[in-house]
This record gives C-alpha cells, structure tokens and sequence, in this order.
C-alpha cells in the first residue's frame, strides 16, 4: 500500500546577525528549553499571520 500524503516542502533561511545577539538568542532560547529554528519559524507564522495571507496557516 503506498502512502499518498506528501509532506510540505520545506525551505532553508539563512540569517545573520550580530554575535552578541546570537549567544544572546541562543542562550534564552535554551533557558526556556526551546530551540533557535522553532522560535524563528514560530516569529514568522506570527509574522504572516499579522501581516497579510494569514489564511496560508490554519487556526
């Protein structure tokens, strides 16, 4: 039997910025047990969501 639900595609990005905010970043981030990746993607869902084609992602 084979499976025909097909994972959404997923991109890479790239982002730089200031050392001091990345050990910043990183290290709150691992304070609350969070990782870097998941909290960026999470700003921008919450991004898309306030500021136009909200509807790309369900409620």
């Amino acid at each position: 039997m084979t499976n025909t639900t097909e994972k959404p595609k997923k991109r890479q990005l790239t982002v730089q910025m200031d050392e001091d905010l990345y050990e910043s970043f990183k290290r709150v981030a691992a304070a609350n047990d969070r990782k870097m990746g998941l909290l960026v993607r999470d700003f921008a869902k919450q991004y898309v969501l306030k500021n136009g084609q909200g509807e790309l992602f369900p409620k």
